[in-house]
C-alpha cells in the first residue's frame, strides 16, 4: 500500500472528515481503476465494515443523467450517411464506402462543439468581422495572421470545381448537418457522448440533488466545458469538493505543458486538501533501454517483471497495447502474481487478425476470377487459432515432380493463386472445404466467417491441443468475443439500405474490434498490475516498468479534424497542443512516486519516415534538472547468451571437402557468378558451391529487383528473336516499341502468374519502370543502328583440363551483337553497374588475397569472363576482337558510353578495353592462376576481412555479423 500515492492521500482525508460516514458521497474520477484504488484504500483505513460511498466516472455520472442512450459508432455512421445525402442533395447519394472515413471525422467534431458548449452556427457559419475576434480572442501576431488568412478564405468566392469550392459547399451547411443529425438521433432515444454531454449540462439547474448528497471530484486535468459547468455549479451550492494531483515541476517548468490545465484548475476549484509530489526533489532509480523489436521488448518487460520485489508495488504500463499479447505469451511458469487490468482489445489479437485476412482473402478473390492469392491463403492457415495447420500446409504444397527428366522438390505456391478445387486436393481439411465456397456479398461472408470460428473454437479444445489448459482458455475466449463481435457486426448490417463491400466491411470491423475489449478477472491491488495508459491515470507505483515509449505511441498523436486550427482556438476547443498537454500531465503525475523506473523504447532504424524516435518524455528527462535521480541512461541490453561474439570462421579442407569441391567443378560446373564469390569471400563460395547451402528462393510479393532484371532478359530476347542474325535498323526498333506492352505483359504473367488478372499497384509501377527502361535500351540501340544481331542468352558450356583436374565451365550471355565488323558482348544490368573500373578492380585475386574486395567491378568481370569463355568454345571468338558493354539501364542517354573502360580520373576519357587490351591478357592471366588456388587442396576457405561485403550475404547470420555501409 502507498500511503504517499494521490488516491491514498485523499483515502486519508476524506476518512479523516468524514469517518464512517461516507454512505452518502459521490466520488467521481476519470477512470474506473482510480475508484477501485480508492476504495480499497478507503476500506483498509476503516478499523471495522463500513457503506461504501457511492463511485463513478465523470462518463458514466452523465449517462446516468441523461435520457439519452449512447449509440455506437457503426449506428451513429449509419444515421448521419443518410442525413448527409439529405442535406447536401448531391446529383448522385454518396456512397456509405466514400464517406464512411469522413463521417468518423464530423462525428469526432460535432463531439467535440457540443462537449464545450460551442455554438454549431457560429463555428460553421462564415466568420467576416476581423474587429470582433480582436476584441474577444486578442491572438498573437502569428495566430493573428493566420486568423486572417482563414476569415479570407472562407469568405472569398472559389472557382466552379475548385477544391476551395467544393470545401466550402461543404463548410457552408455542416450546421445545418449537425442539426438534422441531433434531431434523427433524438427520435431514436439516441446520442453520440457529446451530444449526451450537452443535454445534461443545459438542464444542470433543473437537476434535482438529493440535500444529504455530497460529491468529491478527483485526478481530473482537462475538462470540457460541460463538466466545467458541473463542477461549477455543485462548488457554489456548496456539494462539491476537489482534489488535484499537483507538482511543482507541471506548475513551474512545464506551465505550458504538463501544467497547462493545473494552474487554472487550482484557481477555478480550491482543493479540500492539498495534495502534491514533487518530481525535482525524489530520489529515483531510473533506466531506459533503447530495444528494436515489439517482442524483444516483450522478453525483456518479462525479465524485469521476474526480479520485481514482491514488497513493492509494481505496474507496467502499456501504451501500446499490442504488447499484450505478446506479454502474456511469454510468462514463464514461475512468474510472479499478475494482474492484467488492461483487458485486450479484440483488434490486437489472432482472432481479428483471421477476421481481417478471411475479407481479404475473398476482397482479392473477387478481382481475381475466384481463385485466392497465396500469401492471403496462407495467413488463414498459419494464424494459432487453427494450431498444427501451418505445419501441414507447408509439408503439402511441397512436392516431388518430374522436371526434365529429374526428380525435383517444387513447391506448388510458385503458382501464386489457387483455385478453391485446388485447395481441397492439396490439404483436405475441413477449413478447406469452408474456405472453398466463395460467397456472394458482405451478408453471405460474415455467415460464413462465423462458421470459420465455430471451427476454430472446436479445434481448440484441450484435446485438439497441446497446450495447458491456461492457453487453451484464452485462445477459446478470444475466438468466442472474434464471434459475438461478428454477430454484433451482422444485426447491424440488417438496419442499413444497402451492404457494404468487402474493402468497408473490413473499415467496420476494425473500428468495432477498437472498442470492445476482453476483460480479465484480477485484483487490482495484488501482483504486478498490467494496465494501458488510459488506465494509469492517478495510480501510484514503487517499481513502474514503461515499454513502447515512442513518439506516436506515448504521447499518441492527435485525431484528424475539419475544424481549422485558428478556429478552435477562437473558440476555445482543445487542440493538438492541448492534446499533448493532457498526455504529458499524466505521464509526470504517474511517475511522480516511482522509485524505480525502467522505460524502454523502439530504436529500430527503418529510415526516413518509418525511424521510430524516441518520446519527448525521454528527452525531457535526459535534459532536465533531476539531480536526486539515479540516472542509468541509454543502457544497452545485455543478452544472457554464450558464445555470442563473432569469431573468425576458416574452414579447413579435409578429403571429403576437396573431393566434393571437384565434384561440384565437374558436375555442376564453374559460373562467373560462383567465381565471383571465390573473388569476394571464399567462405562464401565453400558455403553456396561447395556444401550447396543458401536460403530457398522466397515467392516475391511484387515485382522485385530479381524479378525485374529477369524480365527484362527475357523481353528483350523475344523482341529481337525475329531479328536473330539479321540486320537491325531504325524501323525494325520502332516495330519492337508497337510490341512492347504486350510482350512486358506476358513476362509479367509468367514471372508472378496473374494469369490476365488484375495488376496490384506496386506491380503496375514495376510495369512502367521496366516500360522505361526497355523504351531506353531500344533507344540507345535505335540511335547505335545499324547492327546485326547474333543472339540473346547463348548458353556456353564446356570442360577444360586445370591442373589435371576436370573443370566445367558454364554461363549465358545476354546479348552478342555486330556493327562494323567488331563484336560486341554486351550485359544488361538494372542497377547502378559503372563500364569504368580502376585495373585493380577487375583483377581476379582470390578472396583471400583481396585488398577491398567490395570495390571489384563484378559487371567487368563477368564480361571478362564472358569473352574468356567465348574464345575457350567457339573458333569464331577466339580468332576476332571482342568488345564488352555494360547496358546499364539507369544510365542510358544520348552521350552514355556502355563499353568496358579503364577510368582515367575526372574530366580525362577512359581507355576502351577489348580482348586485345593488355588488361584482358593480364586479366586472363591472373584468372588462370587463381583457378589454381581455388583447386589447391591445402588452401582454406577464410571469410572475408572486409565487412561491407556482408550486407547482402545470405550467411551472414552464421558468420554473426551485420554488414557496413559502403
Amino acid at each position: 500500500m502507498r500511503k504517499d500515492s494521490f488516491l491514498y492521500k485523499i483515502a486519508e482525508d476524506v476518512h479523516h472528515r468524514y469517518g464512517k460516514d461516507v454512505r452518502n458521497l459521490v466520488l467521481v474520477f476519470p477512470n474506473r481503476r482510480s475508484g477501485r484504488v480508492f476504495q480499497r484504500h478507503l476500506a483498509q483505513l476503516s478499523d471495522s465494515p463500513i457503506w461504501s460511498p457511492m463511485i463513478t466516472t465523470i462518463d458514466d455520472f452523465f449517462r446516468e443523467k441523461s435520457d439519452l442512450v449512447l449509440a455506437d459508432p457503426l449506428t451513429q455512421l449509419n444515421i448521419l450517411h443518410r442525413v448527409w445525402n439529405e442535406t447536401y442533395q448531391f446529383e448522385e447519394p454518396e456512397p456509405f464506402q466514400q464517406f464512411y472515413f469522413f463521417g468518423k471525422i464530423l462525428i469526432r467534431d460535432f463531439d467535440l462543439v457540443d462537449k464545450y458548449l460551442v455554438s454549431a452556427d457560429r463555428i460553421y457559419g462564415q466568420v467576416r468581422d476581423i474587429k470582433e475576434i480582436d476584441l474577444s480572442f486578442q491572438p498573437d501576431f502569428e495566430e493573428h495572421e493566420a486568423l486572417k488568412d482563414l476569415i479570407e478564405y472562407l469568405s472569398k468566392k472559389h472557382d466552379e470545381g475548385s477544391p476551395g469550392q467544393k470545401f466550402m459547399k461543404v463548410w457552408n451547411k455542416l450546421s445545418v448537418l449537425y442539426h438534422a443529425f441531433k434531431k434523427e438521433l433524438s427520435k431514436k432515444g439516441l446520442a453520440y457522448s457529446g451530444m449526451l454531454y450537452k443535454e445534461v449540462a443545459i438542464r444542470l439547474e433543473k437537476m434535482s440533488i438529493p440535500e444529504e448528497q455530497h460529491f468529491i471530484f478527483a485526478g481530473f486535468n482537462r475538462i470540457n466545458r460541460c463538466e466545467k459547468k458541473l463542477f461549477s455549479l455543485l462548488k457554489e451550492g456548496g456539494k462539491a469538493d476537489f482534489y488535484w494531483n499537483e507538482d511543482p515541476f507541471l506548475l513551474n517548468e512545464l506551465k505550458k505543458e504538463g501544467g497547462k490545465f493545473l494552474s487554472e484548475n487550482l484557481q477555478l476549484f480550491p482543493p479540500a486538501k492539498k495534495t502534491s509530489t514533487d518530481l525535482v526533489q525524489e530520489h529515483k532509480k531510473l533506466e531506459i533501454i533503447p530495444l528494436p523489436f515489439r517482442s524483444l521488448q516483450a522478453q525483456t518487460v518479462i525479465k524485469l517483471m521476474v526480479n520485481t520485489n514482491p514488497k513493492e508495488t509494481s505496474g507496467v504500463v502499456l501504451s501500446d497495447e499490442e504488447m499484450l499479447l505478446p506479454l502474456l505469451w511469454s510468462l514463464p511458469e514461475n512468474r510472479p502474481a499478475i494482474n492484467v487490468s488492461a483487458g485486450i482489445k479484440i483488434s490486437v489479437t489472432f482472432a481479428y487478425d483471421l477476421m481481417r485476412d478471411l475479407i481479404e482473402l475473398y476482397d482479392e478473390a473477387e478481382l481475381n476470377n475466384g481463385e485466392f492469392y497465396y500469401s492471403h491463403l496462407q495467413k488463414i492457415f498459419f494464424n494459432p487459432c487453427f494450431p498444427g495447420l501451418q505445419s501441414k500446409w507447408l509439408k503439402a504444397v511441397k512436392i516431388y515432380k518430374e522436371v526434365d527428366g529429374k526428380r525435383k522438390l517444387v513447391d506448388l505456391r510458385a503458382d501464386v493463386y489457387f483455385s478453391p478445387d485446388q485447395i481441397n486436393t492439396i490439404l483436405p481439411h475441413p477449413l478447406s472445404e469452408l474456405l472453398s465456397h466463395t460467397p456472394s456479398g458482405s451478408a453471405e461472408l460474415l455467415e460464413k466467417m462465423l462458421k470459420i470460428l465455430e471451427l476454430a473454437y472446436e479445434m481448440n479444445t484441450e484435446e485438439n491441443r497441446d497446450n495447458d489448459q491456461e492457453t487453451v482458455n484464452l485462445t477459446q475466449e478470444l475466438i468466442r468475443s472474434a464471434h459475438q463481435l461478428l454477430i454484433r457486426l451482422k444485426d447491424t448490417l440488417s438496419e442499413w439500405p444497402e451492404h457494404p463491400d468487402f474493402q468497408l466491411l473490413k473499415n467496420m470491423l476494425r473500428d468495432l474490434a477498437q472498442s470492445r475489449r476482453l476483460p480479465f478477472k484480477g485484483e487490482p491491488l495484488s501482483g504486478i498490475q498490467l494496465m494501458g495508459a488510459l488506465e494509469s491515470r492517478n495510480v501510484s507505483y514503487d517499481r513502474l516498468i514503461l515499454p513502447s515509449m515512442n513518439e506516436g505511441i506515448q504521447p499518441s498523436n492527435p485525431g484528424q479534424t475539419l475544424i481549422p486550427f485558428t478556429l478552435k482556438k477562437y473558440y476555445g476547443l482543445p487542440t493538438a497542443e492541448d492534446e499533448m498537454a493532457d498526455q504529458s500531465y499524466y505521464f509526470w503525475t504517474l511517475i511522480a512516486g516511482a522509485k524505480n523506473l525502467t522505460i524502454l523504447y523502439d530504436n529500430s532504424s527503418g529510415g526516413g519516415l518509418n525511424k521510430a524516435e524516441p518520446s519527448r518524455f525521454i528527452q525531457q528527462i535526459k535534459y532536465g534538472n533531476f539531480t536526486n535521480w539515479d540516472f542509468a541512461s541509454e543502457t544497452q541490453l545485455s543478452l544472457p547468451l554464450e558464445n555470442n561474439q563473432a569469431g573468425e570462421i576458416s574452414i579447413k579442407r579435409t578429403t571429403e571437402i576437396q573431393n566434393q569441391l571437384l565434384k561440384q567443378l565437374k558436375d555442376r560446373g564453374l559460373s562467373p557468378s560462383s567465381f565471383l564469390n571465390f573473388l569476394k569471400c571464399e567462405l562464401k563460395f565453400y558455403f553456396n558451391f561447395v556444401i550447396g547451402a543458401g536460403t530457398e528462393e522466397e515467392i516475391a510479393e511484387e515485382v522485385d529487383a530479381r524479378i525485374s532484371g529477369s524480365i527484362l532478359h527475357d523481353l528483350m530476347e523475344e523482341l529481337y528473336k525475329p531479328y536473330e542474325n539479321k540486320e537491325v535498323a531504325t524501323r525494325e526498333i520502332e516495330e519492337m516499341k508497337t510490341k512492347l506492352p504486350l510482350e512486358l505483359r506476358k513476362k509479367l504473367d509468367k514471372y508472378r502468374k496473374t494469369k490476365g488478372k488484375e495488376i496490384p499497384g506496386h506491380d503496375l509501377v514495376a510495369i512502367n519502370y521496366l516500360t522505361k527502361i526497355a523504351k531506353n535500351a531500344l533507344d540507345f540501340d535505335s540511335r547505335n543502328t545499324p547492327f546485326t544481331m547474333r543472339g540473346h542468352e547463348k548458353k556456353l558450356k564446356f570442360t577444360k583440363e586445370i591442373k589435371g583436374q576436370e573443370v566445367k565451365f558454364t554461363a549465358k550471355v545476354d546479348r552478342i551483337h555486330e556493327k562494323n565488323g567488331s563484336k560486341i558482348i554486351v550485359d544488361y544490368k538494372t542497377g547502378g553497374d559503372n563500364p569504368e573500373f580502376k585495373p585493380e578492380n577487375v583483377m581476379p585475386l582470390p578472396g583471400n588475397e583481396q585488398e577491398k574486395p567490395y570495390q571489384l567491378n563484378s559487371a567487368a568481370i563477368q564480361l571478362f569472363l564472358y569473352c574468356w569463355m567465348l574464345q575457350q568454345q567457339e573458333e569464331d571468338y577466339r580468332t576476332s576482337v571482342l568488345h564488352p558493354a555494360v547496358y546499364a539501364t539507369r544510365k542510358f542517354s544520348e552521350s552514355f558510353d556502355p563499353y568496358l573502360g579503364i577510368d582515367n580520373g575526372k574530366d580525362k576519357p577512359k581507355t576502351r578495353i577489348d580482348t586485345s587490351s593488355e588488361l584482358y591478357k593480364n586479366f586472363t592471366e591472373q584468372f588462370e592462376n587463381t583457378l589454381e588456388a581455388l583447386l589447391n587442396p591445402n588452401r582454406t576457405f577464410d571469410q572475408t576481412s572486409d565487412e561491407k561485403v556482408c550486407n547482402y550475404c545470405e550467411f551472414k547470420n552464421i558468420c554473426m555479423r551485420e554488414g557496413k555501409s559502403w
